[in-house]
């Protein structure tokens, strides 16, 4: 069924195309009954009416009108010639002219525009599907436990409770021996089942002699998942030139040294398996803003976890190993100062939680999904805007962090 409205606005490309007007129901004013009315439609506009009288008229205005006056009831059906979709019709040339008859750089406009909106559309399914559709990997087939460094606290206590729910055994690496005491008789409390090995490491210390131990506790465990989320930061934002020598040391010591050697102790059992999972704790300062003014040293370091990571999926990726740079924003830790969650800033739980269902997948990612609503939207943004909002933001930081140390000092 065809609108006539619709026919008629292309009246003058359809020379040859015949209405055949079914009558359902008939004027009951009117006695006779009409079974069919042909209409040609011409290049004059010439309309033939039912009745044998000829009118010059618009077909635009005067078909409607006396459809509406005359037949209230018609059910209207198009009727094409035999060749319409072999031979080019006169609509088809209709449409082509009028192609023809715009501009040379319309075209090309239009086509980059459709390609725009097919690859803006894919983006959004994408984001949709692996946010809140696509399920998590089954880690279990990475292998029966998983190691953890820095688990005592915030991120990495809340991915070993999780992945201790999700049914591994875990081998716990962290600096306190007495936390990590209470992290392993909790979890053990929770989760009965888990198996739970201690290994005490001063990242910021004697690293050789700490991942001796660590080797010399994972030597026949079967250790599929691998969480390197140790690092410091700096107490707060402050300028490069006030950076002491102790502090640059433990950045650039725990937050890259120490990350690098322990995968160095962990992967060459993944390799020997031909199997494994590697997730590095990155940070939003080093990949989604431009720049992070006042904390350049430990941006620097996690640029570089960053790099590494990305080097890493790419090596061992055809050995069955799959490593992934997660880039959380503020969570709230005690590192980030920040003691309540909100929309923007979930809990460690939440953060864990999500973070799971991201390994094993792309190379880089932000699992807290309005983390990646923030990140676009930055990325959105000039560069100089951001680099400018962010100096005001950590100057504030540094002024709150002055005046609680004077007050200290008193």
């Amino acid at each position: 069924m065809v609108d006539v409205h619709s026919v008629l606005r292309h009246a003058s490309c359809l020379k040859n195309v015949f209405l055949h007007f079914n009558i359902a129901e008939f004027d009951p004013i009117s006695p006779r009954v009409l079974d069919k009315v042909n209409c040609k439609l011409r290049d004059v506009h010439e309309w033939q009416g039912p009745e044998g009288e000829s009118q010059q008229a618009n077909p635009h205005d005067r078909l409607p009108q006396y459809f509406s006056e005359n037949l209230p009831h018609t059910k209207i059906e198009l009727a094409l010639p035999e060749d319409f979709f072999t031979h080019p019709s006169p609509m088809a040339e209709c449409i082509l002219e009028q192609l023809r008859s715009q501009p040379t750089w319309l075209l090309p406009l239009l086509a980059l525009g459709f390609l725009s909106l097919v690859k803006c559309s894919f983006t959004i399914l994408k984001w949709v599907y692996v946010n809140f559709l696509r399920p998590g990997k089954n880690l279990k087939k990475y292998g029966s436990w998983a190691l953890v460094t820095g688990p005592t606290d915030g991120i990495g206590k809340a991915f070993a409770f999780q992945l201790a729910r999700k049914g591994l055994n875990l081998v716990l690496v962290g600096r306190n021996p007495d936390k990590l005491r209470e992290v392993s008789d909790s979890i053990k409390s929770k989760y009965g089942s888990t198996q739970v090995k201690t290994v005490v490491v001063d990242f910021s210390g004697d690293l050789n002699d700490g991942v001796g131990r660590i080797k010399e506790t994972i030597e026949g465990l079967d250790v599929g998942v691998l969480i390197n989320n140790v690092g410091v930061s700096y107490p707060y934002a402050r300028f490069f030139h006030e950076v002491d020598e102790n502090l640059l040391n433990d950045l650039i010591k725990v937050n890259v040294e120490g990350t690098t050697k322990v995968t160095q102790a962990v992967l060459p059992g993944m390799v020997k398996r031909k199997k494994g999972a590697i997730v590095n704790i990155g940070s939003g300062a080093a990949i989604v803003i431009p720049s992070d003014p006042l904390y350049a040293v430990y941006a620097a370091t996690k640029a570089y976890i960053d790099q590494f990571s990305r080097c890493l999926y790419v090596e061992y990726k055809k050995s069955g190993i799959d490593v992934q740079c997660q880039v959380p924003l503020y969570v709230a830790t005690k590192m980030a100062s920040i003691k309540r969650s909100s929309f923007f800033v979930p809990s460690t739980d939440g953060y864990a939680r999500a973070a799971l269902r991201w390994i094993g997948y792309e190379p880089r990612c932000t699992p807290y999904w309005p983390h990646s609503l923030l990140w676009g939207l930055l990325y959105s943004l000039p560069e100089s805007i951001v680099d400018a909002w962010r100096m005001k933001f950590c100057l504030g930081i540094r002024k709150r962090g002055q005046l609680k140390d004077s007050r200290k000092k008193e």
